[in-house]
């Protein structure tokens, strides 16, 4: 059971993907339950990491097209939005969330931990298992701190993280399998 409660209203206005955005995601290893709840439309973004949709504002010319991705914890429930524009290298959350993700969600690589993104296309492949950052300036040890270890794809990724929760958790750089970030 699916429950879309905390979904923006215009979520269920939105129409189904073209197929060629569903072929787009496909390619890029988003699995077939996140697609088929992922809509398309074009939004504004907020210098706080949020976004509102076009319909909303009087300045179409900010606005950009992006993916919206009910974001569900592992119990089924939405806990925020995502708004994702590849083409621009942008993304936000409709409540302002910093970060988004499960971070009591079973763990099961090697290092038994919890796996931190910095981009929502590496979050929404790996099945959005983990926690995609959205608001590095935001997050707060008492965010995620008790939920390490911490696992990262880059140094930079590390340091940024380190320095948001201000303590020394313990956190691993694993790399991409293919060895360069998406």
């Amino acid at each position: 059971m699916s429950y879309l409660w905390n979904t923006p209203f215009h979520y269920y206005s939105l129409p189904p993907m073209k197929l060629k955005l569903v072929d787009w995601l496909k390619e890029a290893k988003i699995p077939e339950w996140i697609i088929q709840y992922t809509r398309s439309t074009k939004v504004i973004f907020g210098n706080d990491c949020r976004f509102d949709f076009e319909s909303d504002k009087n300045r179409s010319s900010e606005a950009v097209d992006a993916f919206i991705i009910p974001v569900k914890l592992s119990s089924g429930f939405v806990i925020d939005t995502l708004a994702w524009s590849p083409n621009k290298n942008l993304f936000g959350t409709w409540e302002g969330e910093c970060f988004l993700g499960d971070p009591l969600a079973p763990r099961l690589n090697e290092n038994a931990a919890l796996a931190v993104y910095t981009n929502p296309k590496d979050w929404l492949s790996g099945g959005m298992k983990g926690v995609l950052i959205v608001n590095f300036g935001r997050l707060k040890y008492t965010d995620l701190g008790d939920f390490g270890p911490f696992e990262v794809q880059t140094q930079s990724d590390f340091y940024k993280f380190q320095k948001a929760v201000k303590r020394d958790p313990v956190i691993f750089v694993t790399p991409h399998k293919d060895g360069g970030q998406s």
